[in-house]
Order: structure tokens, then C-alpha cells, then sequence
């Protein structure tokens, strides 16, 4: 792999270096660079690329911000990039889909496309980024199921793509925004088709991005419907649902999982502050991504510092004695504030709903050595919840 692709070869290694502890983190920041200058060099270069060079893409935009402390590899502008190079390596985008007979490396080209065309969606949906991607290019995804060896896992991106662009039309839909109720013909509609995927497999963690999109979709509803309190309950029920369900997997799943997970998690853990940051998930998915995190480079670390101090801005809003004029400010107000004092960093994700982005201002750059042990004292170990085991 050194030989066929240098940037492929870097990448794995740079994925892989969370399951081998005690690498010394100047050597894990070596790597990191050496793969952000690999893959700017790459997209430079004159297409088409090999397609060894676009499954490096393919990592970098599922976990582009793994192991960086730094700004992020741009997942969003990284897949776009890798779509354009795409559109002129895979030949078979140059037919209608109807036309396409799947064989092996169709199939395996198809896999690479998903992952870029999903990764868009991501972004696009949960970022408040553009989504140009024309439909017609969107039809191929689905033939990848038609292939003999078609896996469960694709199954899933599918699945995954079509959810994402139902919420990415809901979201742009004023009207049905405006008068929206708890729940959607379209994402019923889909829950029927794909329920084979949501029953089953506890180390899945499929039913996140369902839960996530119904979040989104509840929270740019109340836009409109600032004082619903159906709304209210129904997010604070799914994002409940999104890290009971976290804390059940086994760590090496946890840690496998593509950044967009943590996202989703931390997402849920942030709405559950703003609307009762007393639930006790909150401190048992702070100290399981703590726990979890390989490095204070990872991105489940800085989840982590970012809840665990998003709660305490919560908890000193609610906290009469601590407002100046002696009254009580609600959650947005701390929201706010945590927005406008804390000095401007580089965001970890950007243009979130609800103007979440600007909570990655709560991370330091570098975090205090006592940062673990001040978490710890404020909540027992053996309160953290066991890897496997139910959050109740």
C-alpha cells in the first residue's frame, strides 16, 4: 500500500494510531500533517486520480476531524472536491443509471461515491452547508444494492442518503415547517422501507442519524413554534434516545464510529443542557466520551470538554444568585453567553442548528492536565457507565 499510494498508506496509519496507545503525540502530530499535506497536494493534482487516492478521500471525509487538534480537514469542501474528481474517474457516471450493468468495480466505485455523496449530505443538513448535487447524480447510489455482494453496510449509506435528503427538503420548506407537527409522512414512509435496518443489531448505530434528523427537523420547527412544548418533549426524548443508545455499544464500536456520530452525540448531549441540564446522561456521556478518547487530540475529547462546560454555563444561568440583577435567565441565555465571552478558537463544526458552533469557543486549545481529575471529583467512577451496559 506504501507503494501504490503514499497518501492511502498515511491515512490508515493515521486512523489506526487511536487503537495503539502510548504513541507519543509529537509522532501522531507528525502524521497528521504529513496527511493534510498529502491529500492538498493530492487535489491538485490533474485528474483523473487512481482510484487508491480516491478511497483516501473517502477516510478523510467519513473521519476528517479523528485526531486533529487543529483547524479540521474540511469534510464538507474535502468531499465536494473528491465528488468533481470523481465525476471524471468513474466512467460509469457518464450513463444514465438505468443503463449500468453493476460489476465488481462498479460496485466498488459505487461504495467510494456514497460515501462522498453522503458525506454532503451530512454537512449539508447538519452544518447549514450548500448542497449542489444535482438529483440525477444522487439516482446512482441506490444500484450499489443491486450488486451480489452488496453488504448490509451499504444498505445502511444508502438508507442513510435518502433520510438526510428527505430532512434537507423538510428544513427548506417554510410552510411545512411553519405548521409542523411531531411527525412527517416522509420519514414514516422511510422508517417502513428500512425497517429491517433499524430492528436488531445493538452495535449499531444506525437509528442516530434517524433520531438526529427528527431532532433537526423538531428544533427548525420551533422557529416558529418557539413555546411548543410537543416539540420540547419530543427532542429531549430523542436526544435521550441518541446517547442511551451510545452508551450501550461496546468501546471498540464507539471508537470506530465515523466523526459524524460523535457529532450526533454531542448534539444530543448540548440539546439536553439547554432544556434540563440536571439529566443525569448528560455526566455519563461526558465521562464515556472522556473515557473513550485515545488522546486529548481526539475528537470524543473535545465532545467532552465542550459538555462537560456547556452544562456548567447551563447550571450558573439557572442559578439566581448568580444573575446579576438577582433573577432567573433560561437556557438560551446561556447560550448566549456562552457565545459572547469566551474568545474565538476554530470551530470544530460550524453553522450548527441553533447556533450550537460557537460552543467549540468552550475548548481551550490546550486543556489543563487536571481537566480529567476535576471531571472525575465531581462525579464518582464508578457512577460512569460500564461499557455494554445499560444507561439506567
Amino acid at each position: 500500500m506504501r507503494k501504490t499510494d503514499s497518501l492511502l498508506y498515511s491515512t490508515a496509519c493515521l486512523l489506526a494510531s487511536r487503537y495503539v496507545p502510548g504513541i507519543p503525540p509529537p509522532i501522531l502530530h507528525a502524521m497528521n500533517v504529513q496527511v493534510r499535506h498529502k491529500a492538498v497536494n493530492l487535489l491538485w493534482e490533474k485528474p483523473p486520480l487512481k482510484y487508491e487516492s480516491l478511497q483516501a478521500l473517502a477516510l478523510l471525509c467519513l473521519w476528517p476531524a479523528a485526531g486533529q487538534k487543529e483547524f479540521p480537514i474540511d469534510g464538507w469542501l474535502l468531499s465536494g472536491t473528491a465528488i468533481n474528481h470523481a465525476l471524471v474517474s468513474f466512467d460509469f457516471l457518464n450513463h444514465a443509471p438505468s443503463e449500468l450493468l453493476i460489476d465488481n468495480d462498479m460496485a466498488a466505485q459505487l461504495r467510494l461515491w456514497n460515501a462522498f455523496c453522503l458525506t454532503q449530505l451530512h454537512f449539508a443538513v447538519g452544518n447549514a452547508r450548500p448542497f449542489h448535487l444535482p438529483q440525477r447524480y444522487l439516482d446512482y447510489c441506490p444500484r450499489l444494492l443491486e450488486h451480489p455482494a452488496a453488504t448490509v453496510e451499504d444498505g445502511k449509506v444508502v438508507a442513510e442518503i435518502q433520510l438526510y435528503l428527505i430532512t434537507l427538503r423538510l428544513q427548506a420548506n417554510e410552510q411545512r415547517m411553519r405548521f409542523a407537527d411531531v411527525e412527517y409522512e416522509e420519514i414514516e414512509r422511510w422508517k417502513v422501507e428500512w425497517a429491517h435496518l433499524l430492528a436488531g443489531d445493538e452495535n449499531s448505530t444506525f437509528e442516530l442519524s434517524l433520531w438526529f434528523c427528527q431532532i433537526l427537523l423538531h428544533r427548525t420547527a420551533m422557529r416558529f413554534q418557539a413555546e411548543s412544548e410537543r416539540l420540547t418533549s419530543e427532542i429531549l426524548q430523542g436526544s435521550r434516545l441518541i446517547i442511551s443508545k451510545f452508551l450501550q455499544l461496546r468501546f471498540v464500536t464507539a471508537l470506530r464510529v465515523i466523526d459524524q456520530a460523535y457529532f450526533i452525540v454531542g448534539y444530543a448531549a448540548l440539546n439536553l443542557c439547554d432544556f434540563n441540564f440536571l439529566d443525569p446522561l448528560i455526566d455519563q456521556i461526558q465521562m464515556f466520551l472522556l473515557h473513550l478518547s485515545p488522546n486529548e487530540d481526539h475528537i470524543a475529547y473535545r465532545f467532552s470538554c465542550m459538555v462537560a462546560e456547556f452544562k456548567r454555563r447551563c447550571a450558573e444561568c439557572n442559578d439566581p444568585c448568580s444573575a446579576v440583577d438577582g433573577s432567573q435567565c433560561s437556557f438560551g441565555d446561556a447560550r448566549k453567553m456562552s457565545m459572547e465571552q469566551v474568545q474565538f478558537v476554530p470551530p470544530l463544526v460550524d453553522n450548527m442548528i441553533e447556533g450550537y458552533s460557537a460552543l467549540e469557543q468552550l475548548i481551550p486549545e490546550v486543556m489543563p492536565q487536571s481537566f480529567s481529575e476535576s471531571v472525575i471529583s465531581g462525579m464518582a467512577v464508578t457512577e460512569a457507565i460500564p461499557v455494554g451496559s445499560a444507561p439506567y
